[in-house]
């Protein structure tokens, strides 16, 4: 059995938000529910392998023709909570002690949901840019790159997650400023909250 900080009924208590209608739409979260579930078992083979599973499935999601709030409320259920187990659950190793293998196991499990949410981040960049909530959305993009970049190991040093996100910020700021996304101009404040956020 695989813990987890979110309550197993969240799916359901959230799926209303998403339209319950959309019978396809749910039958993908619940697979993404299990999926993020998976993502928090004991051994790292198992850990890395239901998050490739769950990067396949957001690529096949593409034909289901997501919605920009469907699209938020899948990264808020699903890769946003599977982020921040993962953080929560590297920095519980880092302060147990003789756990330094069991941390940096969960750190590169870690290291790989992180690139999942860059990736499913731009595949679905255009239907999340033109949602309501886009802003707050991006800044919680921000924050959960921040946070993982400073994790405190403790004992146990810096974590290597330092290195990759900048890589990744680089990759989605690219994008978002080739599409018009992340632009100077009147009327949104996107481009100087961004810039104070990755300094």
């Amino acid at each position: 059995s695989v813990s987890s900080n979110t309550s197993n009924s969240s799916l359901e208590e959230n799926s209303k938000s998403l339209g319950s209608s959309n019978f396809t739409l749910n039958l993908f979260l619940k697979l993404g529910e299990a999926l993020r579930k998976s993502s928090l078992a004991r051994r790292e083979e198992m850990r890395n392998h239901a998050i490739v599973a769950l990067q396949k499935s957001f690529s096949l999601a593409q034909d289901l023709d997501f919605s920009p709030t469907n699209c938020m409320n899948c990264f808020n259920l699903v890769i946003f909570a599977m982020v921040d187990d993962l953080h929560e659950k590297m920095l519980e190793y880092s302060r147990r002690e003789n756990s330094e293998r069991e941390m940096r196991s969960m750190e590169r499990t870690l290291e790989i949901a992180m690139e999942l949410l860059t990736n499913v981040f731009l595949q679905f960049l255009k239907q999340i840019s033109e949602g309501p909530g886009f802003r707050t959305f991006w800044l919680g993009v921000l924050r959960r790159m921040d946070t993982c970049m400073k994790a405190d190991l403790g004992q146990y040093g810096t974590s290597k997650i330092e290195e990759l996100v900048p890589d990744l910020l680089k990759k989605m700021i690219t994008q978002m400023k080739e599409k018009g996304i992340l632009v100077q101009k009147e009327g949104t404040d996107l481009w100087e909250i961004t810039y104070i956020q990755i300094q």
